[in-house]
């Protein structure tokens, strides 16, 4: 489910990119929708690992835990999207970007490519999880009764 929430989320990022070279104020609500949805798929996924993995009399501390990894992870988020909103705005505006990319919007461009590059290695990191979590799931149903 994880993996789910982040391949939409590539997919929305890149619909929220494209949309302002293509005038298309669809494809960017479709985007933005879609980052929602993929946003909750990937909560969802990790949260069903996390109590998953935990026994029955540690469900409480593996809620906890995977809360504060969530705000954890929002708060630090919002800041170095920010700071990389601005300081990439910034530098496009000065004209170091050139001339097609001295646009305040280009700090937000930015933003989106790296959450992109992001979700790709989360993918990456998931992938070998979720292959153990097969191959364990395939070893538990070869065993005799």
């Amino acid at each position: 489910m994880a993996a789910a929430g982040c391949g939409t989320g590539i997919l929305a990022f890149s619909a929220v990119i494209f949309a302002s070279p293509l005038d298309s104020a669809r494809l960017f609500a479709a985007g933005v929708t879609l980052i929602g949805l993929g946003g909750g798929l990937f909560a969802h996924g990790t949260l069903t690992a996390s109590m998953a993995a935990a026994g029955p009399e540690d469900t409480g501390l593996a809620l906890g835990a995977w809360g504060a990894a969530q705000a954890s992870a929002a708060g630090a988020a919002i800041a170095a999207g920010g700071l990389l909103r601005d300081g990439g705005a910034a530098i496009a505006q000065s004209g170091l970007l050139g001339e097609g990319m001295n646009e305040p919007a280009i700090g937000y461009l930015i933003v989106y490519h790296v959450e992109i590059a992001l979700l790709f290695a989360a993918l990456v990191a998931i992938g070998p999880l979720v292959r153990a979590e097969g191959v364990a799931d395939a070893r538990l149903a070869q065993r005799p009764a």
